[in-house]
């Protein structure tokens, strides 16, 4: 009886340190092309990316498990699908929606007369933000099949070597990102060799430039039935202050100054209508960092309108308005964090717009957001 306890004990444990100590890394669908730029056969692709992800399971150990992943469903930001992944973008976007750590992808190039083959296959990592192993393998083979099982133990055997390395901390995958403080409110900073008085730093400041530029929609009375909108552009600075950090989650205040552009222009069949919106924006938002991957933002403020409208008169001529009033706004965006450093990101920003004129004029503004740290 204590035998047969001892036995399932270390088998328990057997059990336990083998789902912990393997590194699952998923295989996706790879791009099959051919050197002459002719059609591939749907069949000739599926068999052939079917056929690598099957060698490379095989070689599957206690240490690394070879997995495969659809990435059918999964949108990228636009709002278009990933039907094969392609870029570093497109293996973040996958790893980031179907929650896992690394994703293998890459291309097959058919040369010739179907007996040289070139492949190049990429390892991406989530946490590390980036593509920890490449392989460019080229080969003339008597069969497909042969090329492809020599692929997969060649890559096998290079990826385990890497995590052997990873493992002994010979190499390290990520670092701390440059735009985040690194000393905490409590934490005494020495600014000189010779000087005993200590200072606080109160809280780390990010300074970002912002960029955005997309459409938007003006709900402005007798306007709306004359007024086609065409572009809106906005641009300004923030500044950071960490409120909370920690390991799964920041949060920051960014009070910013901004500038937006919005341009219309007349419907067809109506007079001739320059519309020319020019606004000075004084923003307060929260900024809510989720991961390394993605945050949103929520905020609003004061801001002040000057209107430009040429406008063309029954008699053929021209007359210009200049209104101009204050007004308020709010926004709620979303940030997609790329780059090693974390120092660029890509979202969308949609913004509401109230301004103050003897008709109320209300838009809704919906943009691409970059934004770039420093």
């Amino acid at each position: 009886m204590i035998k047969r306890i001892i036995i399932s004990g270390l088998l328990c444990i057997l059990v336990i340190t083998y789902i912990f100590s393997t590194v699952d890394i998923y295989i996706s669908d790879l791009v099959v092309l051919k050197s002459d730029s002719s059609n591939i056969e749907n069949e000739e692709e599926e068999y052939l990316s079917s056929l690598f992800q099957e060698e490379l399971i095989k070689t599957s150990s206690n240490s690394i498990s070879y997995k495969t992943i659809s990435t059918k469903g999964i949108d990228k930001l636009g709002g278009l699908n990933i039907d094969k992944v392609t870029t570093s973008l497109d293996a973040l976007a996958v790893c980031f929606f179907q929650g896992i750590e690394y994703l293998i992808y890459g291309t097959i190039v058919i040369e010739g007369d179907n007996n040289q083959y070139s492949t190049s296959i990429k390892l991406y990592s989530k946490d590390a933000h980036k593509i920890i192993y490449e392989k460019n393998y080229t080969n003339v083979t008597t069969s497909k099949e042969s090329y492809i099982a020599e692929l997969a133990n060649i890559i096998n055997q290079e990826v385990s070597e890497l995590f052997e390395k990873i493992e002994k901390g010979d190499i390290v995958l990520t670092e701390e990102r440059t735009f985040k403080p690194i000393i905490k409110q409590d934490e005494p900073i020495n600014i000189g060799e010779d000087e005993e008085d200590k200072k606080i730093k109160d809280n780390a400041k990010i300074f970002a430039f912002s960029i955005s530029i997309g459409y938007y929609f003006p709900f402005m009375g007798k306007w709306m039935d004359i007024l086609i909108p065409c572009t809106s552009i906005e641009s300004g600075v923030k500044f950071g202050f960490v409120l909370a950090d920690t390991d799964g989650f920041d949060l920051l205040l960014r009070p910013g100054i901004f500038f937006n552009y919005s341009f219309a222009i007349n419907k067809p069949q109506n007079y001739i209508v320059h519309y020319h919106s020019l606004a000075g924006k004084i923003g307060l938002e929260l900024y809510f960092e989720f991961s390394d991957f993605f945050a949103f933002s929520l905020g609003g403020g004061p801001q002040y309108k000057f209107d430009i409208i040429d406008r063309q008169t029954p008699s053929g001529g021209f007359w210009t308005d200049l209104p101009y009033a204050f007004g308020v706004f709010a926004n709620l965006g979303i940030e997609f964090i790329l780059g090693d450093d974390g120092a660029f990101s890509i979202g969308i920003n949609n913004i509401l717009d109230i301004t103050f004129f003897n008709e109320t004029n209300i838009e809704y503004k919906i943009l691409i957001h970059f934004l770039f740290k420093v």
